[in-house]
């Protein structure tokens, strides 16, 4: 499965005034095997910066994912502990319905204040089918969890600020930057050691060290604190300093080789574990599509379906992205499906069709999708797709062309919670 671009590892700035952030943003993806949705890996804390993104962006072009890491490390403050702002108390569920998928959807408007530089905005959740009864007030904590979470994540990467071994950064320099490590209930603190338990699939404990001539700082309820204040127990999440090799002109083999430094930070969080972690894999971000007003595009893994010629990550040779076209993404279920066409319904109910080479689902179908040994991944009737696209302003909406899809992708359950596995959508 594929989570990001080898385009935009490619064409990642040489320097973009903010290291830290891209780290940050590339540690954030989110795999089919994490315990939580939200997009702070909670564990796997040593893959290399470049190696991860954002899945809600691995379907822009490229151009588009460059400008939108440049924009984003541009705007960022280095003065330290800057705008804390954890745990809000305005979460408010104003509806709960049943979609057309026959799954239980919650409108959260106020969710739209958590927006951070670096995360998607989304007014709407989807609980899982196969999840518990959960109550509106379990919904309730888990979506607040969220919120908290885009807060810490928003915070480390606005309070420390990225440096070199050099001012301007020369090929082979270490450069040092701050990032969330893990989430979990704390064992003990003080201001040189700390120890904390997490949950990657069973319990493990974990020590850090302070950085050498550092003491480690504590936060709770968005102000720094004593660490003294810290307590057996604590829900908590980390916030490490590590450093890696710089290299002027990245490669797919460039290996930074990142290496941690030490723990910073302490952030006690106002919840139960829980919250943040196992119930996070219950709920589904619906942010809006983008370019397609009232329809909404679930925050799911994915697989490629088109083009796939090349394998995961291949460029439509077809596509065309000409001056004045709108860019537009839509998802929903595939009713009715030939060897190089499908029609989809959208959230909303509208019928999208989208036409491929010849043969092109029927190749997938054939020569790709038996290599998923670990799901279905066969694209069929009833699947869910997502169509990233671009058209002329007057072009019809609802019919794409090969000329305009940059990708279709197969939607994915990143997690079972019944049985830990991953599924279709």
């Amino acid at each position: 499965m594929k989570y990001c671009t080898a385009q935009l590892i490619a064409a990642r700035p040489e320097k973009s005034g903010n290291e830290g952030f891209i780290a940050r943003t590339m540690h954030a993806i989110q795999t089919a095997d994490t315990h939580a949705t939200f997009p702070v890996v909670l564990h796997e804390p040593n893959i290399p910066l470049r190696k991860r993104l954002y899945m809600r962006v691995k379907g822009l072009p490229t151009a588009a994912l460059v400008a939108l890491i440049i924009a984003s490390a541009v705007g960022l403050s280095g003065v330290v502990y800057a705008s804390i702002r954890f745990a809000p108390d305005f979460i408010k569920i104003l509806n709960k319905s049943t979609n057309n998928r026959g799954a239980t959807e919650y409108s959260v408007p106020d969710f739209a204040k958590c927006a951070t530089d670096y995360g998607p905005v989304t007014e709407k959740f989807e609980l899982k089918k196969d999840a518990p009864r959960l109550s509106d007030e379990e919904i309730k904590k888990t979506i607040q969890a969220r919120c908290e979470l885009a807060g810490v994540n928003d915070f480390v990467a606005k309070a420390w600020p990225t440096f070199g071994t050099h001012k301007d950064w020369q090929d082979g320099d270490d450069i040092f930057y701050t990032r969330p490590d893990l989430l979990g209930t704390l064992q003990s603190a003080s201001a040189d050691k700390a120890a904390m338990t997490y949950y990657g699939g069973q319990p493990q404990t974990k020590t850090y060290d302070a950085q050498p001539g550092q003491n480690i700082v504590a936060f709770a309820g968005g102000a720094k604190i004593p660490i003294s204040q810290l307590k057996p127990g604590d829900t908590v999440f980390t916030v490490v300093r590590v450093t890696e090799t710089y290299h002027k002109t990245w490669t797919n083999t460039s290996n930074p080789n990142p290496r941690p430094q030490g723990l910073v930070a302490i952030i006690k969080l106002s919840l139960p574990n829980q919250y943040y972690g196992t119930m996070q894999q219950y709920l589904t971000e619906l942010p809006a599509c983008a370019g397609n007003p009232g329809e909404y595009c679930p925050n799911t893994p994915s697989i490629d379906v088109f083009p796939r010629i090349g394998g995961e990550g291949a460029t439509n040779p077809l596509y065309k992205n000409q001056p004045g076209y709108v860019f537009r993404e839509v998802t929903g279920t595939v009713t009715q499906l030939d060897a190089d066409s499908l029609v989809l319904k959208s959230h909303s109910g509208k019928k999208y069709t989208a036409r491929v080479p010849a043969n092109a689902f029927t190749t997938y179908n054939t020569d790709y999708a038996p290599n998923y040994t670990d799901i279905d991944a066969t694209l069929q009737i009833g699947s869910t797709v997502s169509i990233i696209y671009s058209q002329p302003p007057k072009a019809d909406a609802r019919t794409i062309t090969p000329e305009q899809i940059t990708r279709i992708n197969l939607l994915l359950d990143g997690l079972q919670p019944k049985q830990g596995g991953v599924k279709q959508y």
